[in-house]
Formats: C-alpha cells, sequence, structure tokens
C-alpha cells in the first residue's frame, strides 16, 4: 500500500513541473491517464489491505469464540475437581484477555504496515557512505589555497564499476590533460562518457587505478575540498529553490558587485533587472518561469565562471537550449 503512493506523487509533480511543455505537445489526456492509473493501483492496495484486514478479525473472533467455549464447557465439566472460586477467576480473566487478543493483533499489523518508512531509513543506513569530507591535506590547501594551481589531470589505468557483481564501466582507462587543454569526449550513449565525471568528482570511486590532479591523488583530497574546485555544467539546469544569488553563491562567498559583473559577463544582467522586481533576491526554482531554460543554463554557467577554478567540466551543456545561446556559451 505504501508503495503504491509513490507513483501517485511521482505523477503529480511531474505534471506540475512539465505544465507549459503539455499544452504545447497537448500530453494532457495521456498523463491523466497514467494518473488514473496510479490512483486506480493505489486504491486497489488499499481495499486489498481493508480486506486482509476484515479478514484475520473475523478469523481471530472466530478462534476466540471457539477458545472461550472450550474453556467455559471445560470448567463446567471439572468444576467438581477444582475451587469454583478459581474457575470464576479464570474464566473473567480468559474472557478479558480474549477480547484484547483480536485487538492486538489488528494493532500490530498496522504498526507493521505504517512502519515501512522508518524500514527505509534504517536500510539506509546500513549503504556504504561515501569517503571523508575533510582530510589532512586540506589542512594545507588551506595555509597557501594551491589546489588545484594548474588543473592539470591525469588518469592511470583507471578502472570503475558501479557495483559489485557488474561489468567494468571503465576498463583500464589512462589519459593527461596539460593545464589549459581544451577537450572534448566523445562517444555512443553508455559508452562511458558521463562515468568519467563520476569518477573525477569521486561520486564513485575506481576500483583500479588512479587519478591526480596537479600530481596529487584524488583520494588524498576531501570531497568538499575537491568538488568545491572543479566547476560543473550539467546538461539540464540545475536550480535549488533559493534566490538568484544563492543559486550563483551558495556558499556566500562573494559580493554582489561580484555576481553582478559575473551576470552582466553572461548577459543576464539586463534581464533581471527588468524583470525581477527584488533583483538577486528574486527566488527562483527549477519548475517556474522566470527564467527561460537558455537563461537558466547561463545562470548555471555564471555559478561556474564566478568561482574561478582551474578546472571546467560541461556535460553537454548546450543541449537543451536555443542556437544563439549555445553559440554565446
Amino acid at each position: 500500500e505504501l508503495m503504491a503512493y509513490g507513483p501517485i506523487n511521482t505523477t503529480f509533480t511531474g505534471i506540475i513541473s512539465g505544465l507549459v511543455t503539455f499544452r504545447g505537445y497537448r500530453k494532457f489526456d495521456w498523463y491523466r491517464l497514467q494518473f488514473m492509473k496510479a490512483i486506480e493501483h493505489s486504491a486497489n492496495a488499499s481495499f486489498c489491505w481493508s480486506s486482509s484486514n476484515a479478514w484475520i478479525t473475523m478469523r481471530l473472533d472466530w478462534i476466540c469464540v471457539v477458545f472461550t467455549i472450550t474453556t467455559a464447557s471445560v470448567s463446567v465439566l471439572a468444576k467438581d475437581y477444582f475451587n469454583k472460586d478459581m474457575l470464576v477467576v479464570t474464566l473473567t480473566i480468559i474472557v478479558d484477555v480474549i477480547s484484547l487478543f483480536s485487538v492486538s493483533v489488528r494493532l500490530f499489523a498496522e504498526v507493521q504496515n505504517i512502519m515501512g518508512c522508518t524500514q527505509r531509513m534504517y536500510e539506509y543506513t546500513l549503504l556504504e557512505s561515501e569517503d571523508e569530507l575533510t582530510k589532512p591535506f586540506d589542512e594545507k590547501y588551506n595555509k597557501d589555497k594551491s589546489f588545484p594551481s594548474l588543473g592539470e589531470i591525469k588518469f592511470s589505468n583507471v578502472s570503475m564499476k558501479y557495483r559489485e557483481g557488474m561489468d567494468l564501466a571503465l576498463k583500464n582507462l589512462s589519459f593527461e590533460v596539460q593545464p589549459g587543454m581544451k577537450v572534448g569526449v566523445v562517444g555512443r550513449t553508455g559508452a562511458g562518457k558521463s562515468t568519467i565525471l563520476q569518477t573525477l568528482f569521486r561520486l564513485t570511486d575506481c576500483c583500479e587505478g588512479k587519478i591526480e590532479i596537479d600530481g596529487i591523488n584524488n583520494q588524498e583530497v576531501g570531497l568538499h575540498l575537491l568538488r568545491r574546485n572543479i566547476s560543473y555544467i550539467p546538461q539540464s539546469p540545475f536550480l535549488i529553490q533559493a534566490s538568484i544569488r544563492e543559486n550563483i553563491d551558495p556558499f556566500n562567498d562573494y559580493g554582489d558587485d561580484q555576481i553582478k559583473k559575473c551576470l552582466q559577463e553572461v548577459q543576464l544582467w539586463d534581464h533581471i533587472q527588468k524583470n525581477c522586481e527584488n533583483g538577486l533576491s528574486t527566488m527562483i526554482s527549477e519548475s517556474n518561469n522566470v527564467l527561460s531554460m537558455g537563461q537558466k543554463q547561463l545562470l548555471c554557467l555564471s555559478r561556474a565562471i564566478i568561482r574561478k577554478t582551474k578546472i571546467l567540466v560541461l556535460d553537454e551543456a548546450t543541449a537543451n537550449i536555443d542556437l544563439e545561446t549555445d553559440n554565446f556559451i
């Protein structure tokens, strides 16, 4: 029953997020059908739960009735062999216990049913966690602020698989990127292009080989330091539900003047001044219409520019935008 609730929420969220697209392609009937199927599946699960609850309740009541009748019959037949006061007390206790028995079983089953979310949370605690967020190397960086100072990347016989028992997604991959080079990774779907990025950011650690940035093994660098010093522009714009300022500078490291200058560089500041009453404090998210798809991608570009990192990664950053914005990026 709990699992049947998920598709309802997912479908409804998808409809709200893609409202404009559905209107453009006239796909409301199809999504309405999907939503009704999800509701029907959830209703079937709820009906099964209610029916099984009624079934077990009736069976338990019959068991209690049979047990009570049996106990009463034995007490009557054996009244000459036991103390009558004890028999009366025994019958009273049995009637009370039996009346609570069916209720207890039903409550236990209901608790088991509603504890599914707690069980999932417990399973998450058993998952293998990521590496340490901070490491001894980070203290050295905090003194001289020199990582990465050049932006050199070297893969040495790197092999990676997503889980134990699966085939290798990367197998003995070796290449070197010199500082200042522009490198494009080309391949068919499933060739491992995005997997290279995952190993670079250590979203998934490699099982063999090593990755060096400026001659330093990325395994020796804390995850916070590693990921904050590599800029990334995704294929689809990634925005949080917060102000424009917080989307560009989530760690509050830069002043308003620097953010405005960065927005001017990506030709987005004039649009914000004209259409956003609160300026940098205007609340945005992936689903609202304050900015177009291309402008949201430019916002992601400004987020990468302001940090002035030595390594910039673009994962098909112009795949979902118009030709003009593509040429500008």
